[in-house]
């Protein structure tokens, strides 16, 4: 910045107006992030004074910014410092400037320069050569194929209906809900499905119903009374498929 006569200034300023004098601003905290994110620009001083050497513009505003290199934890918590009890250093932008001199990447040149191993958390294990001796035979696990006596198990304890025979004129929701409403009082219910036809997507008079006990089917396989929906009687049997 170029001196100036201020005593030259005063004399010319009397004939542009009312003297400005020199003015400092405080700086804004975040202007714009660039494309790293631990890189910041920040406003530093902005200073505003009059021009005696031109009288077309007289006013001239000087922004003086600097860059701070840092990761991003660390210039958020520099950039939004707050004295805590009665501290009372200065603000950060004057006191902690030295800081940021040092490159981001210092810790990894001293780890490089130094040959020093870098810590963590986790214990340092050595890598160990589990190949060993390719002639020796492994003992593999085997898998069984189930027999037939679990197979039939699995087709008695199937806890599962087949209801046959009800309109299909209404919705398959309402249907739905009055065969639930219909067995539920027998047990609860799982899972109940009505079919649909996946040529024409029509409702066919075919639902599945399952329960979690299989004295549930029972009772309503060895019950006498009649089951029926809309004016209907419904066919009732065990689903022995699985």
């Amino acid at each position: 910045m170029s001196k100036y006569d201020f005593e030259k200034l005063n004399i010319i300023s009397k004939d542009l107006g009312s003297f400005m004098p020199l003015e400092e601003y405080e700086p804004d905290m975040f202007i714009r992030n660039t494309q790293y994110p631990h890189v910041f620009l920040i406003k530093k001083d902005i200073f505003t004074y009059v021009n005696p050497d031109n009288r077309d513009n007289p006013i001239i505003r000087t922004v003086i910014t600097k860059k701070l290199k840092a990761p991003k934890g660390v210039l958020d918590r520099y950039l939004n410092w707050k004295p805590f009890g009665k501290a009372v250093n200065a603000e950060p932008s004057k006191v902690c400037e030295p800081v940021f001199i040092e490159p981001y990447n210092k810790l990894t040149e001293d780890i490089q320069n130094n040959n020093k191993p870098f810590l963590s958390n986790s214990l340092y294990k050595p890598k160990q050569d589990y190949a060993g001796n390719t002639n020796e035979t492994h003992n593999k696990p085997k898998m069984y194929k189930p027999s037939t006596l679990t197979l039939k198990k699995v087709t008695e304890n199937t806890f599962s209906l087949i209801v046959k025979n009800f309109s299909i004129d209404k919705s398959r929701d309402d249907i739905e809900q009055s065969l639930f409403n219909l067995f539920s009082q027998y047990g609860d219910i799982k899972r109940l499905n009505v079919l649909i036809n996946k040529n024409n997507g029509k409702i066919k008079d075919i639902a599945f119903i399952d329960f979690y006990k299989q004295s549930d089917v029972n009772n309503i396989l060895e019950s006498n009374n009649r089951f029926i929906l809309d004016n209907m009687i419904l066919t009732v049997e065990k689903n022995n498929k699985k």
